[in-house]
């Protein structure tokens, strides 16, 4: 690789670091500046409501959540659901919903492939139905 194609694949990488992390800090802010907040049982007192925000670190200074939020961010770990799944890891959830989306995609991927390849091979002696019967078909 010549020196100027290295000098512009750096400079894309940096360009994309900034802009990665201008948009977790818009992500961030306002998460947190918008009105509520991720506690939001009426019910409990004003000292269970502290001790979850210092649980969550949600009494710490906004630039030390936001350190935090970056380095959870980049570990994978998003934390629990509060609301949905009580106490359920929410990177489970994105996980498991994530893989859902794959094999949904796959599978209207090979519908559309198959419509292609007859198309283009003149065979339409298959149905629909034969292409539904063969992208759909559960694989061991």
């Amino acid at each position: 690789m010549s020196n100027s194609t290295l000098k512009y694949i750096g400079k894309r990488l940096v360009i994309s670091l900034i802009t990665l992390f201008v948009i977790l800090m818009v992500l961030f802010l306002m998460v947190k500046f918008l009105p509520g907040s991720p506690i939001n049982n009426e019910k409990l007192s004003a000292s269970a409501r502290a001790a979850i925000e210092a649980q969550y670190g949600l009494d710490q200074p906004i630039p030390v959540q936001f350190v935090r939020y970056i380095q959870n961010m980049l570990t994978g770990d998003f934390g629990v659901s509060f609301n949905l799944y009580k106490d359920m890891q929410v990177s489970s959830l994105v996980g498991s919903a994530a893989k859902l989306s794959m094999i949904a995609c796959h599978k209207i991927t090979c519908l559309q492939s198959n419509k292609v390849s007859r198309h283009n091979t003149g065979k339409y002696d298959q149905t629909f139905i034969a292409n539904f019967d063969h992208c759909f078909r559960i694989q061991d």
